[in-house]
């Protein structure tokens, strides 16, 4: 179907990955969205968007969490490359933070 502006400027669809071994001290099973009270307090840059279990200040680089938000865009999206720093087991995640129930993504 159409994509509306509503759609194009959602941002709450990221694919992220992160070693395995950090995941659960991370992304804490009981909130792991951000709101607009956590970009107030600085733990977050933007609302509705997977919520990382960081210092204050740090990025998520810093902490070894790869991050990209998924756009709806009738224009495919450029790939994204990370330089992974440590080896290790890494897990890939899929979340949806906003309002958006009935959406389908596709990719290779």
């Amino acid at each position: 179907g159409d994509i509306t502006a509503e759609m194009e400027a959602y941002e709450g669809i990221q694919v992220s990955i992160m070693r395995y071994r950090d995941f659960w001290a991370f992304i804490h099973p009981d909130k792991f969205c951000s709101t607009q009270q956590d970009v107030l307090n600085g733990i977050a840059e933007k609302k509705d968007q997977l919520l990382v279990q960081k210092a204050r200040g740090s990025s998520y680089r810093d902490v070894g969490v790869y991050s990209t938000t998924v756009h709806f865009s009738v224009i495919p999206q450029k790939d994204t490359r990370e330089i992974i720093q440590n080896t290790g087991v890494y897990i890939f995640t899929f979340s949806n933070c906003g309002p958006v129930t009935d959406a389908q993504v596709s990719g290779t």
